[in-house]
């Protein structure tokens, strides 16, 4: 028939689908004017919607209809009857009342009399407005939603004990003879039904006068047997099982592209409302014809996304990463030395006691950077500072790990894991690393240097919160009324009583302290030259000598060993940790990075211990050094002259006498300074002296030389220094010579 060419039918729909989009298709209508033309085109609003967006999209083929399939010839009949009824009105665009009568008069002429359409005729009607020719046939039927059978589940070792009770206590209830009848396909009475039914509920009439539980009876009606019945015939004992409902894990009138678009729009917009949602996923259903979501779909739709998901989708990486990320834990069983390095600013107010820049509220959380050891998680070594740490404040944690000084914890490691941060991959840090043969590790992830990470939870809560002053890092949280009660060397000094008593603490893996853990299990190389690892100190500064030796920071620096070394006026550098901490002792280098000695600060315990007697040989020892060089530049004075005689003497005779009496007259001139350079060198044998012109050029050259004393670097540092138990014997020596001259 040509009526059920398929394309060719495809075709008038697509046409017939404009003409009733009207002027719709053309232009956008409002709500008022879109409900307006849905009543009078008697279509649902969201149909034109639906066919609007696709002529938008594709023009007159996106109206085709897309699931037309081929018609079997008695859907053919059936159309072509239920088409006769309605072919009045296939043209028409508004759909009047009469015209339902006529349609009615063919249908049931007895109804149309008293004038009432019936339900039928309106629902005829409505599937032709809406799906055309083809929603005229019975498997074409918008209106109606075939629901999919629910089948039985499949019974396994696995499956849940309930359910076997579940089926047992429904054959108990069907009976015997029923359940038999049922498997073999028997033919079963509605008599021997009805029958079961009253026997059902004389056994739980007895039960109750009993006193015994009713439960297991339930679903006892006639129509609830015959659903049993049926069950059985289909799956025999297995039909008896629980049906799981077939839209399980799908919500009500929502199909699954909306389900989708709701997720989409969720994770497209960081922390987007659901009532933003719900707008958009509302327009796109009105787009595609689909019933609009509900509030409620929106919600439980958005509230199932895993956490894990919307946490990336907003862009909380940070979030993402601490809590969600799959990591791998990393065991350490101290064969290898690994050190953790990491800086965070802890929670504790303290009192701004810089001379230079100060915050204007006189209050500052300090900058803490620690090294904690992997194996034993001790706290090896700690920095703290008013500001971020940069490379040299990395490298001085490094430098208190790197040495021991007495104490078990500390050593070279085989390997340090740092952050990415500028401070601690600097190639600062990194010429360290490779100097000392140490891996430098920046770590991608923070789980692989938990062990710090860890370590400053555990300081915040057992030291940092105990403290006066303490503020949470949550700024919600954050008292307003805390107050700085600590500068930073109390602040320190507090910090490190922790540490002596956390390291004490006994480890339950191995049932020891970390202290006796780590001299068990943790071989470290100690460094062969400690005072090289001064060059990592933050500080580096030059200071003048002076009677109280070093001033640094207010503060003045002693030592003993600098007396025999270096003089008054002298320039020296110095190696410290930052002012603020007031170190209690400084390194001192010359100008050529040549160590001189250990300075230590006079207000300090290891200061108030030095004695008068170190004091009082120190001063001896610095007057035996200078009165030295006052000797050795004199002795010097000497061979110089004796060198110009030397010369003198070895000159041809063949120079004319006025020149020889000239030198004579010269020699006769000179005779006083060299009785007096006899007596203060203590030297028996008269030494002839140079002639003026030689003499002259030579005191020219030796004026010329700067006093050992003097502070200008380059002309003190010329100066050769001998060892303090050498000058003892030369001064001794010289000053016995001396005697002796004169006693002569």
């Amino acid at each position: 028939m040509d009526l059920f060419n398929r394309e060719q039918e495809e075709r008038k729909e697509a046409e017939r689908r404009f003409e009733m989009l009207g002027d719709y298709a053309k232009r956008d209508y409002t709500a008022q004017e879109l409900l307006a033309l849905a009543r009078q085109r008697d279509i649902p609003r969201p149909v034109l919607i639906a066919w609007k967006h696709a002529y938008t999209q594709a023009g007159l083929d996106g109206l085709l209809p897309r699931d037309w399939l081929p018609l079997s010839e008695k859907s053919q009949q059936k159309v072509a009857e239920r088409l006769a009824l309605v072919e009045e009105i296939t043209h028409t665009l508004i759909i009047t009342e009469k015209d339902l009568q006529r349609i009615e008069q063919k249908i049931s002429p007895s109804l149309a009399e008293t004038g009432r359409i019936s339900r039928k005729t309106e629902r005829l009607v409505r599937r032709y407005r809406v799906s055309g020719l083809w929603g005229l046939a019975s498997e074409y039927n918008p209106e109606k939603k075939r629901r999919d059978t629910p089948t039985p589940p499949e019974l396994t070792a696995q499956t849940d004990e309930a359910i076997f009770d579940e089926i047992d206590r429904r054959r108990q209830v069907l009976g015997d003879k029923l359940f038999q009848k049922a498997v073999a396909h028997e033919t079963i009475s509605d008599e021997e039904v009805i029958a079961r039914a009253a026997e059902i509920k004389a056994t739980i009439k007895q039960c109750t006068e009993v006193g015994e539980d009713t439960a297991r009876w339930n679903g006892n009606s006639r129509s609830r047997l015959w659903d049993y019945i049926h069950d059985v015939r289909l799956n025999k004992s297995k039909g008896l099982a629980p049906k799981e409902r077939s839209d399980r894990g799908r919500y009500h009138n929502l199909s699954e592209r909306m389900e989708h678009i709701i997720r989409g729009l969720r994770l497209s917009k960081r922390d987007i409302t659901l009532s933003e949602v719900l707008e958009e996923a509302g327009k796109r259903a009105c787009m595609f014809g689909e019933p609009e979501p509900s509030y409620w779909h929106v919600r439980t739709i958005c509230h199932r996304i895993p956490p894990e998901i919307l946490a990336l989708a907003d862009g909380r990486e940070r979030e993402f990463r601490n809590s969600y990320r799959l990591t791998h834990q990393q065991w350490f069983d101290g064969n290898n030395v690994v050190y953790q390095i990491d800086a965070t600013q802890i929670d504790v107010l303290v009192q701004d006691t810089r001379t230079g820049y100060r915050k204007k509220s006189g209050e500052v959380r300090p900058w803490l950077t620690i090294c904690v050891e992997s194996f034993t998680s001790a706290l090896v070594s700690a920095r703290f500072g008013y500001d971020p740490p940069n490379q040299f404040t990395v490298a001085g944690v490094i430098r208190d790990a790197l040495l021991q000084e007495g104490r078990v914890i500390g050593g070279i490691p085989d390997e340090i894991r740092v952050d990415h941060g500028k401070a601690m991959i600097s190639r600062h840090i990194q010429q360290i690393a490779a100097d000392y043969g140490i891996v430098l590790n920046p770590c991608y992830i923070p789980e692989h240097k938990g062990k710090v990470e860890r370590k400053f939870g555990t300081l915040n809560t057992r030291l940092w919160a105990r403290l006066d002053g303490y503020v949470s890092s949550n700024i919600q949280q954050r008292n307003p009324k805390s107050k700085a009660a600590w500068t930073l060397p109390e602040l320190i000094e507090q910090f490190w009583a922790f540490v002596e008593q956390y390291n004490q603490e006994i480890l339950k893996e191995t049932g020891k302290s970390r202290v006796e853990t780590w001299a068990e299990c943790c071989l470290t190389t100690p460094v062969k030259d400690p005072h090289k690892l001064d060059a990592l100190l933050e500080i580096t500064r030059q200071r003048t000598v002076g009677k109280q030796q070093i001033e640094y920071a207010d503060r003045f620096y002693w030592s003993a060993d600098l007396a025999d070394q270096v003089h008054t006026g002298d320039i020296v550098v110095i190696h410290a940790a930052p002012a603020y901490t007031q170190p209690e002792s400084i390194e001192v280098y010359d100008l050529h990075g040549q160590w001189l000695g250990t300075a230590v600060d006079c207000a300090s315990e290891l200061g108030r211990e030095v004695t008068g007697q170190e004091v009082a040989e120190a001063q001896r020892r610095q007057r035996a050094r200078d009165r030295l060089v006052i000797l050795d530049e004199k002795a010097r004075l000497k061979e110089a002259d004796q060198e110009i005689k030397r010369r003198r003497d070895e000159q041809p005779q063949s120079r004319s006498q006025p020149v020889e009496g000239k030198e004579e007259a010269a020699e006769e001139n000179e005779r006083p300074a060299t009785e007096t350079a006899k007596e203060e060198t203590g030297c028996d044998s008269p030494e002839p002296q140079a002639p003026p012109r030689q003499r002259a050029r030579s005191g020219s050259s030796t004026k010329n030389k700067q006093h050992p004393g003097h502070s200008h670097p380059a002309r003190s540092s010329s100066i050769k220094q001998p060892t303090a138990a050498s000058a003892w014997e030369r001064l001794m020596r010289l000053e016995e010579q001396q005697a002796v001259a004169e006693r002569r």
